[in-house]
């Protein structure tokens, strides 16, 4: 009878929690499909704002941080406002260092780490690199440790050395091969669900568009 009241216990919580993960996905799941549809020069701070609620709501998960910090730095890169550039850019930090509490070891967070600093950089290119180079170069060197096949670590690379002013190593002609390579990573990448990061080929795109 006791083995039978334990078991009953362990079906019921795993009944429970197979519900709980299905809400969250369910919840999330459209938002992050909006997220890769949206164009780069709209807004995501809707999105954002609901990606938020999720995030507090299941605290144990990383993807609702790195989803709210990813369309503020998306959105700080096209904003002309410098106050509200930095105010972006500051809740960014602020929800990628909760995404990095809760997944260590995490290539995704550390490229997204990057990428805010990327933000920062591109936001005063001629002072940027003093403050952010090496930050960003140490994120992105993590995250090749981590998994160096992921397309995203050589975006982030080019990217860097594209707003890195010439008289500092960097420019636009010497990120264009870098840019080519990762628009070749991108064609052998597939993420491991749909709730995961599959983004930056535009980025690249868009990039090559400039040459």
């Amino acid at each position: 009878m006791k083995k039978s009241i334990v078991l009953l216990f362990a079906v019921l919580s795993l009944s429970a929690a197979y519900a709980q993960d299905s809400k969250y996905e369910a919840a999330m799941k459209p938002l992050v499909a909006e997220i890769h549809a949206t164009h780069f020069e709209n807004s995501l701070t809707e999105v954002s704002n609901k990606m938020e609620r999720i995030a507090t709501a299941e605290s144990n998960a990383w993807l609702p941080n790195y989803w709210v910090a990813y369309c503020n730095i998306v959105d700080a890169f096209s904003e002309k406002d410098s106050d509200k550039k930095d105010l972006m850019l500051d809740k960014a930090e602020k929800y990628v260092g909760k995404a990095a509490k809760l997944s260590k070891n995490n290539d995704e967070i550390e490229q997204l780490t990057a990428y805010m600093y990327n933000a920062k950089l591109a936001a005063s290119p001629m002072t940027g690199w003093m403050r952010y180079g090496s930050k960003i170069e140490e994120h992105i060197a993590a995250a090749k440790k981590i998994n160096p096949n992921n397309p995203r670590t050589a975006l982030l690379e080019a990217e860097s050395v594209y707003y890195t002013p010439s008289t500092f190593g960097g420019g636009k002609e010497k990120a264009k091969p870098m840019l080519e390579k990762a628009k070749s990573s991108f064609g052998k990448f597939t993420p491991k669900n749909d709730l995961m990061p599959n983004w930056g080929e535009g980025n690249v795109d868009y990039y090559l568009s400039q040459y």
